[in-house]
């Protein structure tokens, strides 16, 4: 049987759009709309913003890397925030590598594979949400989900539960980010790492903890173990002197979220205007 290494994204020059399924919609608030969403990809397989005319024109080329937060699948392309971050800074072209189900793994695939080649001004890599859920599974990175497997053909199926441990072993998050660090500074690209927000505070009468009926105890294990990664990536930024977008300590009010970790489009604006700030700092645009 022959394998070969999955590329997390969507596909190149893709005009399409996406709407969300039955299963989503009644896991999220009635912030998420049941309608279209316009996906569009560039030539390398990267999320666009399909409506702005003049990316030819903007000379600073920023790259924005992770999971299905990054991607914000279910937010109008004009409100994502690779878009916000593009309305705010007009020299700037941001492109979106976010993809649903990535890990660190994943993301060096495309940092070695897509990004390089591109040579872009700037790189921002958030630390995925999902290098703490492969953590309880067997090979961590190299598990056989079909979700999650770094390789396709793809494994034994859906391995993946929602089973949080009260401790798991991150260095091997530690020593992922510290692959991506070193791959992007062999080729001189300027970055900086950021924590993943997530809806942390959640009581018993929150929306969507009523509309999930959600268990509070199991819930708040993950918030505990998604909060570990985070400080993980923290650590290993201050600990290397590396530029980090702190926003779990931000955004964490359960407003900001349609479920537990996808923004809402109102709090994509606002997120893009947090990423902006600091890229500002960081002299990035």
């Amino acid at each position: 049987m022959r394998r070969v290494i999955r590329f997390k994204e969507w596909g190149c020059d893709q005009a399409t759009m996406k709407r969300p399924g039955e299963a989503q919609l009644s896991s999220a608030t009635s912030s998420l709309k049941d309608r279209d969403y316009t996906l569009n990809t560039d030539v390398n397989g990267f999320i666009i913003n399909g409506l702005l005319n003049d990316r030819d024109k903007r000379s600073n080329e920023l790259i924005l890397l992770g999971d299905s937060f990054v991607e914000s699948l279910f937010v109008r392309e004009d409100k994502r925030i690779n878009a916000i971050i593009e309305r705010l800074s007009p020299n700037s072209s941001v492109i979106n590598g976010g993809y649903s189900g990535s890990t660190s793994l994943h993301l060096i695939n495309i940092i070695l594979n897509k990004v390089i080649p591109l040579y872009p001004d700037y790189v921002v890599v958030f630390v995925p949400t999902n290098d703490q859920r492969i953590q309880s599974l067997e090979n961590g990175y190299w598990c056989r989900d079909s979700r999650l497997s770094p390789l396709v053909p793809l494994g034994r199926g859906k391995i993946l539960t929602d089973n949080y441990k009260d401790r798991v072993e991150l260095r091997s998050v530690y020593k992922a980010l510290r692959v991506i660090n070193v791959l992007l500074a062999t080729y001189n690209i300027k970055h900086c790492f950021a924590t993943t927000p997530h809806r942390q505070n959640v009581a018993a009468d929150d929306e969507w903890a009523k509309k999930v009926g959600i268990d509070l105890k199991r819930y708040h294990r993950k918030v505990t173990q998604r909060r570990a990664v985070n400080d993980v990536c923290r650590d290993f930024c201050n600990e290397n002197h590396i530029d980090l977008i702190d926003l779990e300590s931000e955004v964490y009010d359960s407003s900001f979220f349609y479920d537990d970790l996808h923004l809402t489009e109102r709090a994509s604006e606002v997120v893009g205007g947090i990423l902006f700030r600091e890229l500002t700092r960081n002299a990035a645009l």
